[in-house]
């Protein structure tokens, strides 16, 4: 579980945690974000990915499952310094796709970006006709099919009528074979 601290000057830098809920409590598991935002694991469960989006990062951890640990902290991708993003680019929910790349929404970007998990560079890109993209998801009989949901807050009516499907759910489809998402929890029936 990602924290913020919120002041009446917007979110304060750097005071952001991520917790994990073991045996009744809460531990810290990670500090120094301004606004944690969208977590993922690989196939294979020995990395976790989490978005700053006001810090506008993208961060891998090394993780034990067993254990329930994350260390070696590193920036995967920053926003700041990468090409690949624009300054109305915020990383802001995260998924994985089969190949284990990276899927992440680009808050008042318009668009949702693929990310190669090795470099954190930008590999492919789709467009969302709403600049408030906020998760992907992967779902569909057989996880094939991406949804985007979007927000509308702070839009004055102005913009509400130039983007009208703000805060609706947008579906992406591919014909690629690697255009799908990892089932890693199925529920017994």
């Amino acid at each position: 579980m990602g924290t913020i601290l919120d002041s009446d000057k917007g979110v304060v830098p750097g005071k952001g945690n991520l917790y994990k809920w073991e045996d009744g409590k809460f531990t810290k598991m990670a500090d120094n974000f301004w606004l944690t935002n969208g977590m993922t694991w690989p196939k294979d469960q020995k990395k976790m990915y989490i978005n700053d989006s006001e810090g506008r990062k993208i961060y891998v951890f090394d993780f034990d499952l067993e254990k329930g640990t994350l260390s070696n902290k590193k920036v995967l991708v920053d926003c700041d310094n990468s090409t690949d993003w624009t300054v109305n680019d915020n990383p802001d929910g995260l998924t994985i796709d089969i190949t284990d790349h990276l899927w992440a929404s680009s808050y008042a970007g318009g668009r949702v970006v693929k990310i190669d998990p090795n470099t954190g560079d930008v590999v492919d890109t789709c467009s969302i006709p709403c600049p408030l993209t906020t998760t992907p998801v992967f779902g569909g009989t057989n996880m094939d099919e991406m949804f985007v949901t979007t927000a509308y807050k702070n839009f004055g009516p102005d913009q509400r009528t130039a983007h009208p499907t703000c805060g609706q759910t947008h579906k992406i489809t591919s014909d690629s074979k690697l255009f799908a998402g990892n089932v890693m929890y199925r529920p017994k029936a």
